[in-house]
């Protein structure tokens, strides 16, 4: 495997987590705002899950990066900052909760799914994107069945 193959991996994965770790502060935002008891404890353990989701990401990327020039991974982080997902990610109390989050869990799935489409991941980097993938359509589910049952109510 090329160093050129590693360097696309490396910044689809960066990408990813930071996508997470702002879907994460989202969730726990939300948390403070007013809505029902049971939907707070729903977007904790989402944050949770996020949060978890952005280590074991961190831990693939450690195993990748030993591979590549970290001239390269620098550039890539200092772009990475100046990424500013909150203006796709953005959560207005203003607007529909049940929107928001169907819209950032949608786009999330969407990152994985395109990142999953990279030719050449290694294995354990595949199953981990698919796993937190399928959790991530798990929780719209969940949350889309959340708003149908709060619309007939």
């Amino acid at each position: 495997m090329g160093v050129k193959r590693y360097d696309k991996i490396l910044m689809k994965l960066n990408d990813l987590l930071l996508m997470n770790h702002e879907v994460e502060k989202i969730f726990s935002k939300i948390q403070y705002d007013d809505v029902d008891s049971s939907l707070k404890s729903f977007f904790k353990e989402k944050e949770i899950e996020r949060s978890e989701f952005c280590t074991m990401l961190q831990n693939e990327s450690k195993k990748l990066e030993t591979k590549i020039d970290d001239s390269i991974m620098l550039n890539r982080r200092n772009h990475l900052t100046k990424l500013n997902l909150k203006k796709i990610l953005r959560y207005d109390k203003d607007v529909d909760l049940f929107r928001q989050v169907n819209n950032v869990m949608q786009l999330s799935i969407y990152e994985y799914n395109e990142f999953l489409m990279e030719m050449n991941l290694p294995l354990s980097l595949c199953k981990l994107l698919i796993k937190q993938r399928d959790c991530i359509e798990s929780s719209l589910h969940h949350i889309t069945r959340e708003a149908e049952a709060m619309r007939l109510a």
